[in-house]
């Protein structure tokens, strides 16, 4: 390794000098998301991006990438926040670009109505299941 490879060696930059996309992936990487997430013996996943509060169902929309299995509209969710805190719900309505559609899955990115679930449960990088 010649004399840049040791001054920018990836592993030894400080985090100013990373990129918002590397900080982003290494959070998703170091912090949550692997597919052996320990969280119980998961079929279906969703690893959440963002969340918008909506109060006209008194819940949120989550919008994000469904990591394993498949989603329908009116499934039982279970949403894992990373602060430790659990939630069930169900989910009322599957957006994907723009349109309401009645599944989606594994790889698609989508939108998640969920009633009664307040935005200050959930995060980026947080995961729901199907239950």
């Amino acid at each position: 390794m010649g004399l840049l490879g040791k001054l920018f060696n990836s592993q030894e930059r400080d985090l100013d000098f990373l990129t918002d996309d590397e900080k982003e992936l290494r959070e998703y990487e170091e912090n949550q998301y692997r597919a052996e997430s320990g969280i119980a013996n998961t079929v279906s996943e969703f690893v959440a991006t963002e969340i918008r509060s909506v109060p006209e169902i008194n819940g949120v929309v989550i919008s994000g990438t469904v990591t394993s299995g498949t989603f329908s509209t009116g499934d039982s969710i279970e949403i894992y926040g990373s602060s430790g805190k659990k939630a069930e719900s169900t989910l009322l309505v599957i957006g994907q670009y723009g349109k309401q559609t009645d599944y989606v899955s594994e790889g698609a990115n989508a939108e998640f109505h969920i009633p009664n679930v307040q935005k200050n449960l959930i995060k980026r990088n947080d995961i729901i299941k199907k239950s």
